[in-house]
């Protein structure tokens, strides 16, 4: 809806101005949005947009989505920073009782709240399996979006530890006697795992 609204802004704006009857008069002065209104609709916009893209995402039901949950995320996460810096170093000389300044501040706040459920994805190694093993991201992905070596050889080490205690032993029963199934950290047959 806000969207739409920045859309037609000219449109709504010549509209309001049109004088045509007594009524619609009288409603324009509540009806009309000043300059520091089309403003904060912009402001919501950029943050409200990210957050849509997000979620439809996430909800896609034609395509798995487990895989792309960390990334996506991330994304998120360094798009709000990057908005918010970039936004707030244009609000920094207004009055912070200011619409502006309220939604840049409100805007932060969702940020250190991503933050602390991004820490939260840390115990869950089901995301961290899914994305190595979808074959469009692996662990390169992690590399792309500039994970922490330390990040990425946790990753790794997690991977490694669930394919030895939970599957390792399944294909080992079924597996020519001279092939071992058990990864290792250092001899691993998957060269960007």
């Amino acid at each position: 809806m806000i969207q739409r609204a920045l859309y037609l802004r000219s449109a709504l704006k010549r509209l309001l101005a049109i004088d045509n009857s007594r009524k619609f008069s009288k409603a324009r002065v509540s009806l009309t949005l000043s300059h520091t209104d089309w403003k904060t609709l912009e402001s919501l916009e950029k943050i409200l947009c990210l957050f849509v893209d997000a979620t439809e995402f996430a909800s896609g039901s034609s395509y798995p989505t487990l895989s792309s949950q960390l990334p996506y995320y991330q994304i998120l996460q360094n798009f709000l920073h990057e908005l918010i810096a970039r936004e707030c170093d244009r609000e920094n000389n207004q009055d912070p009782d200011s619409p502006g300044w309220k939604i840049w501040a409100a805007a932060d706040d969702a940020y250190r709240k991503l933050n602390q459920y991004w820490v939260k994805t840390d115990s869950n190694t089901g995301q961290v399996i899914a994305t190595i093993l979808d074959p469009r991201m692996k662990l390169q992905l992690f590399h792309h979006l500039e994970w922490e070596p330390d990040w990425i050889q946790n990753a790794r080490e997690k991977f490694i530890q669930i394919f030895n205690t939970q599957y390792a032993r399944l294909s080992a029963s079924t597996s020519p006697a001279y092939y071992s199934t058990r990864i290792t950290t250092s001899s691993s047959p998957w060269p960007n795992c």
